[in-house]
């Protein structure tokens, strides 16, 4: 197996034959084993400069899940993130000088529509928010880039899920349809016993027994192809609960990865409580009820309780303010953020 002496393009043209060649099942069941034989390369012998190409190239191309790449490649999901990634931020400077400005209402939908997974790429949000596919991308690719690697693990978990519940519809309809044709061979043998019960008690001559002899030897053939049928759906079973058992393991990850998103929520909940309970760093902009009166919006924002919500008439328009006392970590990233002791300090400083 070569380990040296192989120069990048080279190699990422043979990753890209190879697979080209294979189908989606195909890759799904593919093990580094099988990779590293294929290409001619140990991954991990592999530097890491080819191999974040790689990583572009599989996710780009192909559509490869991160979680696969990281297995093949021998990579971590954060590296793998940032070869994903990478392309774009090189190109972020002039992307936001010609990008054109997005009402912060369709950001907020747009965060809203990835986290809940019914956006799972641009043209989800072309269709659901009615924006050009360009502004769609910019949104798309900020968004995931700002919640991390976490929301595509769960989103990749949830298309494997997906496809293994169709699986498993499929193979119970499977079994559905076995045992009706075996119930109808059952029902077919216990009328042919009953008929040579009737035989006997008539006292029927032996040479038309062959008939019901033949009768017989064909259920039998019936219950042997029945048999066999029966032997393969066992296969499928077995297969299925292969995947179920790699499915758990996913689901195990996601647990883990969820656990340290509610150490990181409990962390900025904490940090966020001295902004609500210590006066001198209530925010300015926070009236005596909760309500952020800093910004306005024109239409009630989605997700949000009632009781969360307050509506003000003003200059002829209605106005939507949110009660951040009750939504405190929408002030976690706030740029407009005042404490009331910078607010004394610059009037004492006004006065002086």
């Amino acid at each position: 197996m070569v380990t040296i002496g192989i120069n990048r393009g080279e190699l990422v043209s043979r990753v890209r034959e190879f697979l080209r060649g294979l189908s989606r099942e195909e890759i799904k069941q593919l093990s580094r084993e099988e990779f590293a034989r294929a290409i001619g390369v140990d991954p991990l012998t592999i530097p890491s400069e080819y191999k974040w190409e790689l990583a572009r190239m599989m996710y780009h191309e192909f559509g490869l899940p991160y979680r696969k790449i990281c297995e093949l490649l021998a990579m971590s999901a954060r590296d793998v993130a940032k070869a994903v990634k990478g392309e774009a931020r090189a190109e972020k400077a002039v992307e936001e000088t010609k990008a054109p400005k997005v009402d912060v209402e369709i950001q907020a939908k747009a965060i809203e529509l990835v986290r809940s997974g019914e956006a799972r790429n641009p043209n989800d949000l072309v269709l659901k928010l009615k924006i050009p596919l360009d502004i769609a991308e910019q949104l798309f690719n900020r968004v995931v880039e700002n919640e991390g690697i976490t929301t595509t693990l769960i989103l990749d978990a949830v298309r494997e899920l997906g496809d293994l519940v169709e699986e498993a519809k499929e193979l119970k309809e499977a079994l559905r349809g076995e045992r009706s044709k075996l119930q109808d061979l059952i029902d077919e043998a216990r009328k042919l016993v009953e008929e040579l019960k009737e035989l006997k008690k008539l006292g029927v001559e032996i040479a038309k027994l062959p008939e019901y002899l033949k009768h017989l030897q064909e259920l039998r053939r019936k219950f042997e192809d029945l048999k066999k049928s029966f032997e393969n759906t066992s296969n499928r079973t077995t297969q299925l609960e292969n995947k179920y058992r790699r499915l758990d393991e996913k689901v195990e990850d996601l647990e883990k990865s969820l656990n340290s998103l509610r150490r990181d929520r409990k962390l900025l909940e904490m940090g966020l409580e001295y902004r609500f309970v210590s006066k001198e760093h209530k925010c300015a902009y926070m009236d005596d009820k909760g309500y952020c009166v800093r910004f306005a919006y024109t239409m009630p924002p989605e997700g949000l309780a009632p009781e969360s919500i307050k509506a003000v008439v003003e200059e002829g328009k209605i106005y939507y303010y949110i009660n951040v006392e009750r939504n405190r970590l929408i002030c976690a990233l706030c740029p407009r953020y005042t404490p009331q002791a910078v607010i004394q300090q610059i009037r004492y400083s006004t006065r002086s």
